[in-house]
């Protein structure tokens, strides 16, 4: 498991390693392409958490089942509320970002 983490983080965390065109044999493998979608997921998600107003983001631990964190966030002006569920290792490498750390402390 620890390497799929490695590779989801290095997907994450470095913007060269998600070129179409530099990687194009990943996508021959179902794995690694399920990978990608979820180093997709993973970056969306982080771009919304940082764009949401003081206060949006609920964070439960463990409140699906354990090893999984519940991520509740709302978006006033819009009058909708949207909800993820992560793995905690899918998780902690949003936490990496110090910017998603400060905006779920900010509750």
């Amino acid at each position: 498991m620890t390497d799929l983490l490695a590779a989801l983080s290095v997907l994450v965390h470095d913007p060269t390693a998600r070129s179409r065109n530099r990687h194009f044999d990943e996508f021959q493998d179902p794995g690694r392409r399920h990978l990608r979608r979820l180093a997709a997921f993973l970056i969306r998600l982080r771009e919304e958490i940082l764009s949401l107003p003081p206060g949006a983001i609920e964070v439960v631990h463990g409140s699906f089942a354990r090893g999984t964190v519940r991520l509740r966030y709302r978006r006033p002006s819009l009058r909708i509320a949207r909800t993820a569920f992560l793995s905690d290792g899918e998780w902690a490498l949003l936490c990496e970002d110090p910017a998603v750390v400060a905006k779920c402390r900010s509750l």
